[in-house]
């Protein structure tokens, strides 16, 4: 099956409400996957930690597709958030 289908299927079928709940625990899971990624204090080897921080990734990118569906691409806001940093990496050069 295509990937915008599942996405779209996976929308009409678990609602809209429901995953935006989700993609909001996606969040919040790869927030945790990095902090403990950055806290490693060898009793997590780093591999296993990077393993469960590209798993995470993968979730919160599935669910930002469903958002895409939902909401639009940010492209304005991409390119605008995008600018402002430009502008500080110059500023701190």
């Amino acid at each position: 099956m295509e990937r915008e289908v599942i996405l779209r299927n996976a929308l009409n079928v678990y609602g809209h409400r429901a995953q935006i709940l989700v993609a909001a625990e996606e969040c919040a899971e790869l927030a945790q996957a990095l902090l403990k990624y950055t806290r490693r204090d060898g009793t997590v080897a780093e591999i296993d930690a990077a393993y469960h921080v590209r798993e995470e990734m993968a979730d919160v990118q599935i669910m930002l597709d469903q958002l895409y569906i939902l909401f639009g691409k940010p492209r304005d806001w991409e390119r605008r958030k995008l600018e402002r940093l430009a502008h500080r990496l110059t500023q701190d050069a």
